[in-house]
């Protein structure tokens, strides 16, 4: 099991999109884990003006092996038809199965998928989350041909403390590359290094940014 941590960095989002967001990043990301038979422990969301995050902690390492069978053309097909199920799927005739079904015997293909690590399968995750977003309002800006909120500016992806290799593409040969810095707050810091998921809430206070939002509400209040 790994801590994961992801951070949308953009200019600034409404105050009025931003409880929304949350909840629609946490239902794509819930969707493509689901779909990718990744289960993890808990998960802490956060927004400010410029940034929507996801905090994972004991997301599985990665995906379980998967048996799969694949079904073939009738035992009684023409070579034609059973010669080229073989050749897709790279496969002998010896080694195919036959199944009794409602409509008939036939043939079937077994096969492993081996599981892919989690850090590799996070890029198409993250790309897949963006690209399915729904904003209350949302276009394209400058060159780019991702409709998002607010022009979308870095995005931060650590796994196990480490950053991860990928890119996301955004039109006309333009990509945010992962990294593993984000901004403070805008005019009392600049770029901030997360070396450890662990301590990224207390390294933005320290950079005047309080990432959770119920926490830098509490924190107003208590100022009035």
């Amino acid at each position: 099991k790994v801590d994961c941590l992801i951070e949308l960095f953009s200019e600034e989002i409404p105050a009025r999109m931003q409880i929304n967001a949350e909840s629609e990043f946490l239902k794509l990301f819930e969707k493509a884990c689901y779909s990718r038979g990744l289960s993890y422990e808990s998960q802490e969301l956060f927004s400010t003006p410029r940034r929507l995050g996801l905090m994972i902690r004991n997301i599985d390492e990665k995906q379980d092996n998967q048996f799969i069978e694949i079904k073939g053309p009738n035992i009684f097909a023409k070579d034609i038809a059973i010669n080229g199920f073989l050749k897709t799927h790279n496969e002998k005739k010896k080694n195919l199965k036959k199944r009794k079904t409602n409509k008939g015997e036939f043939f079937f293909v077994e096969k492993v998928l081996k599981g892919k690590q989690t850090k590799l399968l996070m890029p198409e995750i993250l790309e897949e989350i963006i690209i399915n977003f729904n904003w209350a309002k949302s276009q394209r800006w400058g060159n780019s041909d991702i409709k998002w909120a607010r022009p979308l500016r870095n995005i931060l992806l650590l796994i196990d403390d480490k950053t991860i290799n990928g890119k996301i593409s955004i039109g006309n040969d333009k990509k945010i590359v992962f990294s593993n810095s984000t901004f403070g707050h805008r005019f009392y810091s600049k770029k901030v290094k997360i070396n450890n998921i662990q301590s990224y809430k207390k390294k933005m206070k320290n950079c005047f940014v309080y990432v959770n939002r119920i926490e830098r509400k509490k924190l107003i209040s208590s100022q009035i």
